[in-house]
């Protein structure tokens, strides 16, 4: 049989479709979301992720009635890169950095401050005692909180696959993937103090950075080094069916589980680490089509096309929650009950157990890989694309809590609880207090309907991925082998997900 040449493609049509893919990418509707309180990542070697491409890419190999097993160890490593704006997703103010200032300060009395220190236990001077006049001069402290976040992970995935059918070409196989995960987050938070204050009062903060993660929060901290966690991520089962593999095609289909190891977000921490779907079990189901488009001698250049959809079920979280138009007024200072005249967190009071519906994620590989032999040299654009998370309360508010009035309109200091609903983070001083109708300065529980369910929840998002491989095979050994090496660039279409590179490496045997 006379074999097909390759078809000549001229240079100006190739510089098209180059730019043309680049131009798709670089174009991209980029959304920046801020005052989030929870951030979902594309969690790496799930099926037909860039990284374990690999492993679909072995429908080119022949089994023999001796080696219809296989097992792959891949190690992989990556770190995020847009730290500005990753922050932004963070920060009440759209930024990467908060000013930070006291009731007195200069910021705060121009309307410059992002958020008014004294919500965080920062106090540059004593409280007047109740009923005592309060001089906000008093309290001018004044500084500027910086935020880098960044994220680096590491990990070993080992898969076993086994091929059930009685026919080599075709047929029903089992794969299952134990993934070994270490993740680092770090939100690389300085600060630049342009007024100390007064001074310091005792069991108080002098600096934000101290502030922003103090003992008394039992949720949200702002921690400023860095915080690791390893373990298992999510494990995989798949059964896949092989519904051909010739010299020029293969068709594949999987159905399968994930099956969540990592645990369930605490909410203790902003930006903690999570080391898979957040506690979310998954159904997986996509095909994986192999075609060869152009073969000259023993070379041949095949086209990809990978796609999967895995639909996660709904699970209970900690989220903590925001109020209805009020970036970061989970951090406001609140009274737990009318009966209350000292002020607690009101992180504490606003992180809340919630039903959290994660939706489904969407993947769709392209790709080209030229096969030489044993030789594999692959590269394509990889699209994932996941929903927006559903969140609502496990249970209904029934709390009698209220945003804190430290002191009256008339500057005296309260014996009573007033509450303030109107105050924002970054606005006490020019808010008044609660009154009746009568003008009494009074206390107003907040309802249910005052909290925003969508400042907890993760958006949709998308992420685009360029990557590049190379695998090669070794079919003539007793034990057939495999080693690849490869990397990639994943590129959100906002905010609400990584920027990062990630590379890694497999060995594969079939016995």
């Amino acid at each position: 049989m006379k074999l097909k040449s390759f078809p000549k493609i001229k240079t100006k049509n190739l510089l098209i479709l180059l730019l043309i893919l680049v131009s798709f990418i670089s174009s991209r509707i980029f959304t920046n979301y801020y005052s989030k309180s929870f951030l979902v990542s594309r969690v790496p070697f799930h099926p037909i992720s860039p990284e374990s491409l690999g492993l679909a890419q072995d429908l080119l190999a022949t089994y023999n009635e001796e080696d219809y097993r296989s097992l792959h160890i891949a190690s992989y490593a990556g770190t995020s890169t847009d730290s500005e704006n990753l922050a932004k997703y963070f920060l009440p103010n759209g930024q990467s950095k908060i000013t930070c200032g006291e009731f007195g300060s200069t910021l705060s009395k121009t309307g410059q401050v992002d958020v008014q220190a004294n919500y965080f236990n920062l106090l540059t001077k004593a409280l007047p005692v109740a009923k005592a006049t309060i001089d906000p001069d008093d309290y001018t402290f004044e500084s500027i909180v910086s935020f880098k976040p960044e994220q680096t992970f590491a990990g070993t995935s080992i898969t076993y696959k086994h091929h059930l059918s009685e026919y080599l070409d075709k047929g029903f196989w089992l794969e299952l993937t134990l993934p070994f995960v270490s993740m680092t987050n770090n939100l690389n938070i300085t600060e630049e103090i342009i007024n100390p204050g007064t001074g310091v009062e005792a069991n108080k903060y002098s600096n934000m950075l101290n502030a922003l993660k103090q003992a008394d929060w039992d949720y949200g901290k702002l921690y400023d080094g860095p915080r690791s966690d390893a373990g298992i991520g999510d494990v995989q089962a798949r059964l896949g069916y092989t519904y051909f593999k010739e010299e020029k095609y293969a068709l594949t289909t999987i159905w399968g589980l994930i099956l969540p190891m990592g645990g369930k977000p605490t909410g203790e921490y902003l930006f903690d680490t999570n080391l898979g779907s957040n506690g979310h079990s998954g159904i997986v189901s996509g095909e994986s089509l192999m075609f060869r488009i152009c073969h000259k001698k023993d070379k041949s250049i095949f086209w990809l096309l990978d796609t999967t959809g895995t639909f996660f079920a709904e699970n209970k979280q900690m989220r903590s929650l925001d109020l209805v138009g009020k970036p970061w007024s989970r951090y406001l200072s609140v009274y737990k009950d009318r009966t209350k005249t000292t002020t607690s967190p009101g992180i504490n009071n606003f992180t809340q157990l919630c039903d959290v519906s994660a939706g489904s994620t969407r993947n769709l590989n392209l790709g080209l890989m030229f096969n030489q032999g044993g030789l594999r040299l692959s590269a394509g654009y990889h699209f994932h694309s996941r929903d927006r998370e559903i969140i609502e309360l496990s249970k209904d508010w029934s709390t009698d809590s209220a945003v804190a009035a430290i002191f009256k309109d008339d500057l005296s200091m309260i014996s009573t609880a007033i509450s303030k609903n109107g105050a924002d983070i970054k606005n006490y001083r020019n808010v008044l207090n609660d009154k009746t109708g009568a003008g009494v300065e009074t206390y107003k529980p907040l309802t249910q309907s005052d909290l925003d369910l969508d400042s907890a929840s993760a958006p949709a998002s998308t992420v685009h991925t360029l990557y590049a491989g190379l695998d090669y095979y070794w079919p003539d050994r007793v034990h057939p082998l495999t080693l690849g090496f490869g990397g990639s660039y994943d590129a959100a279409g906002d905010n609400a997900s990584l920027d990062r590179f990630l590379f890694w490496a497999r060995l594969g045997i079939n016995f």
